[in-house]
């Protein structure tokens, strides 16, 4: 049967293609699009705190349900920040459900739906020619929970990382969630259903749905059109994670294709200005591809590396790696500041150096001082900086090009 996740229909709703050209990738070898040390110690951090903020919900809540098993390295030490984004998880998911809810931890949900039409797709990893009648939905809920008449639910997930997701009103894997947990509890009227992101501007969003039986049609509608229209692919958003990107048709074309021939008529009637529309539409569609040729460039380069550091291109053109000098850096900064101060003047060379206050800091916390901490009489970095550098701290602001 196929079956997709919640977790991806952001990303197939966006491009269909992506299902079946993932299958087939992933079917066939490494996708050569690795996170890096960085990216795997963030997904660490966040089985981390997953896994003991669903440990505490059982062990002081009664929860039902076990936490997930870790499959992280031994090695892995959690910062200090971690600790603190399971206090709060914890803390803001007890606030919000009531104690005579049923409450639950890592809910594994499953939902079939009918296809419209029957479909037929060969099998990445076997080979063969499948016909399918149904599509299968599945979930994995951290936390849910159900009053006492079994009308009212409640839906919170955690999301560890820093990158922020799309808020709960416009949550794909949230809608999905939604859906599964009224198939599984078919007397809810209604479902508040909240996103946890510290390390996001707004740390929660949420949304109330009422109109369950709509929810699940739409998705039962746009599941249809994904399988119906398995071989259209577009770029931009769902390229973010796609592990196909690097072969993909699509994202291949709408980067390669830089040459063009003109007629006369059409080169006479190209105009001496562009308008703000025609810019702008210029701009979203250079913003969409912003992201996808980041990853492709830095999955060159790391290939390259990897394999002697220079290629032959089909053009005849020479990619290599070069080692070279980067950015100068100043490694006494004392030092620095009285040179230029006898110079300049004090003020003048502090102005020079700018201090970060990321490093700052990552100073502070070198000393063992805690990032931060829910508990007022925990002196913390950020607020010691918040308490003795406040009065010297300012927040110009800025613009930012959305597109919505």
């Amino acid at each position: 049967m196929l079956s997709v996740r919640c977790s991806s229909l952001d990303q197939l709703f966006s491009c269909h293609a992506a299902r079946l050209l993932e299958a087939k990738v992933n079917a066939a070898a490494d996708t050569g699009l690795g996170n890096g040390d960085e990216g795997h110690a963030v997904q660490w951090a966040g089985s981390w705190c997953h896994h003991h903020g669903a440990r505490r919900l059982r062990d002081e809540f009664g929860a039902v349900g076990d936490p997930d098993p870790l499959t992280i390295p031994a090695s892995f030490v959690p910062s200090s920040y971690d600790e603190w984004v399971v206090d709060w998880y914890v803390n803001s998911v007890t606030k919000i459900i009531p104690g005579d809810y049923a409450l639950f931890i890592e809910r594994e949900m499953k939902r079939v739906f009918p296809l419209r039409i029957p479909v037929q797709f060969v099998n990445a990893q076997t080979g063969v020619l499948e016909t399918h009648t149904h599509i299968e939905l599945t979930g994995h809920l951290d936390v849910s929970a159900v009053s006492p008449d079994l009308k009212t639910g409640v839906i919170v997930d955690l999301k560890r990382g820093y990158e922020v997701v799309d808020a709960a009103e416009f949550n794909w894997q949230l809608a999905g969630y939604g859906v599964l947990f009224a198939a599984a509890v078919p007397t809810l009227e209604q479902v508040l259903m909240q996103i946890k992101q510290p390390a996001a501007p707004e740390r929660t969003t949420e949304a109330v749905v009422k109109n369950l039986d709509s929810l699940g049609a739409l998705i039962e509608a746009e599941l249809n059109k994904l399988v119906e229209d398995a071989y259209t692919f577009s770029t931009g958003k769902p390229c973010k994670y796609c592990d196909a990107l690097l072969v993909c048709p699509t994202a291949r074309k709408d980067i390669k294709t830089m040459r063009e021939t003109l007629t006369k008529e059409l080169f006479d009637s190209i105009p001496v200005t562009v308008s703000t529309e025609d810019l702008g539409d210029l701009a979203f569609h250079a913003k969409k591809l912003e992201y996808p040729i980041t990853r492709i460039v830095k999955a060159f380069k790391e290939r390259l590396d990897q394999e002697g550091g220079e290629v032959i291109l089909k053009d005849g053109t020479k990619a290599a790696i070069i080692e070279e000098e980067g950015n100068r850096r100043i490694d006494d900064v004392q030092f620095a500041h009285s040179r230029l101060a006898s110079k300049v003047g004090a003020n003048a060379a502090w102005g020079a150096l700018k201090m970060s206050l990321g490093e700052v800091e990552d100073a502070l916390a070198s000393t063992g001082l805690q990032r931060s901490s829910k508990k007022k009489e925990v002196e913390t970095a950020k607020g010691w900086i918040d308490l003795e550098l406040g009065g010297v701290i300012s927040r110009p602001k800025q613009k930012t090009l959305h597109f919505s």
